[in-house]
């Protein structure tokens, strides 16, 4: 789907803006762009406006350095987000995205401003501990090949040295500030929360998933896919239903 540059760049626009509707904002996974959202905004607009967000030093970004502040940049989301967008809004973020839209929809909470869902995709609270290798540590190989593993990218571009070299700054980044972030003990969010992930994704289980009915004091809904970490199209067709029944 068209996706088109907005006049924040922060943002990514996919489709025209219906001020009748709610805005859904997409926040894209470690090492991924806006136009990830390309194929689930396909399935949602125009039932909603559809914007994701465009982090510092990813894609056409990459003359702005790096944020590894979690916190931060879910800061600056949400304040670009009142000033810009049509409210009710919906969050969706999928992997270390999810963990930017729950900041963002804290942050909004402050503000005052309607936060009708907040979907956390393939993401678990972080943990003091953890199973998983510190990936920012990890060899250049070692990284993209995990990215290819999981879906993410086709893997005859691991033989591509000068996009695998752009790709692994941005993953090292991105995992430098996964690794550093600690979710923070504050009230709890009063927005429903959807928490999906993939049946066959082997970076995160159910009961991690579930860790975040301790972060709303509304519904928590948990929704299994049948899918790996990233979702394939009919995939992304159950994730855009989810949506629009959220959005009703």
């Amino acid at each position: 789907m068209h996706i088109r540059v907005t006049k924040d760049r922060w943002f990514r626009r996919f489709g025209s803006v219906d001020p009748g509707v709610p805005t859904l904002v997409c926040f894209p996974h470690a090492g991924g762009s806006a136009g990830s959202y390309s194929d689930l905004a396909a399935e949602i607009v125009p039932a909603l406006n559809v914007v994701a967000v465009q982090y510092p030093g990813h894609l056409e970004r990459f003359d702005e350095p790096f944020n590894e502040d979690i916190s931060a940049v879910g800061r600056h989301v949400a304040t670009r987000l009142v000033n810009t967008e049509s409210f009710p809004l919906l969050l969706f973020g999928h992997s270390m995205g999810g963990l930017v839209a729950f900041e963002s929809a804290r942050e909004l909470a402050i503000t005052g401003a309607s936060v009708k869902a907040l979907f956390l995709s393939a993401c678990a609270p972080p943990q003091h501990e953890s199973d998983e290798p510190r990936w920012s540590d990890a060899t250049s190989e070692a990284l993209a090949r995990h990215l290819a593993d999981l879906g993410g990218m086709p893997p005859p571009l691991l033989y591509d040295s000068g996009f695998v070299e752009l790709l692994v700054s941005i993953l090292r980044s991105d995992y430098r500030a996964i690794e550093s972030y600690v979710i923070p003990r504050t009230p709890q969010l009063r927005v429903p929360i959807t928490a999906l992930y993939g049946r066959q994704d082997p970076t995160i289980t159910r009961a991690e998933i579930e860790q975040w009915t301790e972060f709303s004091n509304q519904a928590i809904t948990i929704l299994e896919i049948l899918s790996g970490h990233f979702y394939d199209e009919e995939s992304l067709r159950q994730v855009a239903q989810a949506i629009r029944v959220a959005a009703l």
